[in-house]
């Protein structure tokens, strides 16, 4: 049961540095997890019907190359859908392609399992990154620029910084560690 939750830490962790960056205000970090829980649930899909027929290390390419093209189109549609929210994760979509929690999640995988039941619990488990991302995405926002969803909640004008660090990447690695570090508190404790 220890490794258990050693070995979803270790997801959490892998699942969120590549994202941090843009976790400085709670649009972007929703928009960041939710794209990369469009890509792993995608992904999972049309990967699993492809993982029984392959070996190694062609599985490995084909979920790398499922996983890119399903970011690539969410990328497109992102820049139609919503360009300002494009603007601002355009630079770290592509990164969801190699996530930790995709290609360490599905490589997982047992023939044994349903595929679909496998994609549920996989984006169950990712459930834990996305609530760290929004979380300190939220904290950021409010102590980085004293607002929430863009709404003022400290000052008046929302483009003056309360703490700058707070909506740096490096602001955004500290929250996120510390809200690592609660989850792992409580899920050890849970266990």
């Amino acid at each position: 049961m220890k490794e258990r939750v050693n070995q979803d830490g270790l997801y959490i962790i892998l699942g969120t540095v590549p994202v941090i960056a843009v976790t400085n205000s709670l649009l972007n970090a929703l928009g960041i997890a939710i794209a990369t829980m469009l890509v792993l649930f995608f992904t999972s899909i049309i990967y699993l019907f492809f993982a029984k027929y392959t070996n190694e290390p062609t599985r490995t390419f084909i979920l790398l190359l499922i996983a890119s093209t399903m970011t690539t189109i969410l990328n497109i549609f992102l820049s139609w859908l919503i360009p300002d929210l494009h603007a601002n994760l355009s630079l770290f979509l592509p990164l969801i392609a190699v996530n930790s929690f995709l290609v360490y999640g599905l490589k997982n995988y047992n023939e044994k399992q349903s595929k679909i039941g496998y994609t549920i619990n996989l984006v169950k488990r990712y459930f834990g990154c996305f609530t760290i991302l929004c979380a300190s995405g939220a904290i950021s926002e409010i102590i980085g620029r004293g607002t929430l969803l863009n709404q003022p909640l400290i000052l008046e004008d929302s483009n003056e910084l309360l703490l700058v660090t707070a909506q740096s990447p490096i602001g955004a690695f500290m929250v996120n560690g510390i809200f690592i570090f609660i989850y792992y508190k409580l899920k050890v404790r849970n266990e």
